[in-house]
């Protein structure tokens, strides 16, 4: 199935991220944000075939894997010091929750669960199944360690301590 998340949603997140991704990496020609997609079969109007046999080091990427690839794709992103833009299920206990919180570089946005948030282009009117409980964080994610070490600087304020204990 090939879900797509709302663009009425997406666009106000990455205007707020300041994200301006060049290439959706997790796409096909039915689901795809923008018009540079990675397929993960061949398809003619694809920049590119799997992401994972792509440098992501020099691309400004979007990425909405398969919930099921999310450990693969963090790895991917750590191990080329890649940044971008992620969109990822807000599920705290799953093991690959806090690697990505890790490599964080910005305060997330949370897409509250709602019946349009994820669709099937081919047929609009079917909602996800976990629609009623799925919630969504598109974050701005780095491999880059300066970057990371930078916005965990800026979130330190919030965790000091003023006086004695």
């Amino acid at each position: 199935m090939e879900w797509r998340l709302n663009p009425n949603l997406l666009q106000p997140a990455l205007r707020l991220l300041n994200a301006h991704p060049s290439v959706d990496l997790f796409a096909s020609r039915l689901n795809h944000q923008f018009s540079r997609f990675v397929s993960y079969r061949p398809d003619p109007d694809a920049f590119a075939v799997d992401a994972f046999h792509l440098s992501w080091s020099k691309l400004n990427f979007y990425a909405f894997p398969p919930f099921c690839l999310l450990s693969r794709v963090l790895q991917k992103i750590k191990m080329e010091k890649a940044t971008g833009t992620l969109v990822a299920p807000l599920w705290p206990t799953q093991p690959f929750f806090p690697i990505l919180l890790k490599m964080l570089t910005q305060e997330p946005v949370v897409l509250s669960a709602r019946k349009k948030l994820l669709y099937l282009p081919s047929m609009p009117e079917e909602s996800h199944p976990l629609h009623r409980k799925l919630r969504l964080v598109v974050c701005k994610i780095s491999g880059s360690d300066s970057e990371k070490i930078d916005f965990r600087w800026r979130q330190q304020n919030y965790l000091w301590t003023h006086g004695a204990l």
